[in-house]
C-alpha cells in the first residue's frame, strides 16, 4: 500500500507548479504585477498551456486601459527587389511595440 501512495504522491507533485498556482491566485485577487512575476517564473521553469493562458489574461487586463502607440514593423530587406504576381508572398520581419503585440495583419 505504501508503494501506491508514494507513486500517487509523486505523480501529483510532478504536475504541481506552485509559482503558477500562486500567480493565478494573485490574478484572481487583482494583484496583477506580482501575478505576472510568478507566472513568468513558472513559465521559465516549465512552460505549460495553463501558465500561458493565465499570463495572457493578466497582461490583457493590465494593459486594457493603457493607450499605447501602434507597433512598428521592420521588414527584412534583401539587396534584390523581387516583383511577383502571386496572391501570397512570405515576408520576414520583426514587430516592436510598447505593450504586447496580440495580432499582426498586413495586406497590400
Amino acid at each position: 500500500m505504501d508503494g501506491v501512495y508514494e507513486l500517487t504522491a509523486f505523480i501529483l507533485l510532478k504536475s504541481y507548479f506552485p509559482n503558477r498556482e500562486l500567480g493565478i491566485c494573485l490574478y484572481q485577487l487583482g494583484e496583477l504585477d506580482p501575478a505576472i512575476d510568478f507566472l513568468e517564473q513558472s513559465l521559465d521553469q516549465e512552460p505549460t498551456g495553463r501558465t500561458k493562458l493565465y499570463l495572457n489574461r493578466v497582461r490583457k487586463e493590465k494593459f486594457a486601459d493603457m493607450r499605447v502607440a501602434p507597433p512598428r514593423i521592420d521588414l527584412s530587406v534583401t539587396e534584390n527587389t523581387v516583383w511577383t504576381r502571386k496572391r501570397k508572398q512570405r515576408v520576414a520581419g520583426t514587430a516592436y511595440g510598447t505593450g504586447y503585440i496580440e495580432k499582426n495583419y498586413h495586406s497590400g
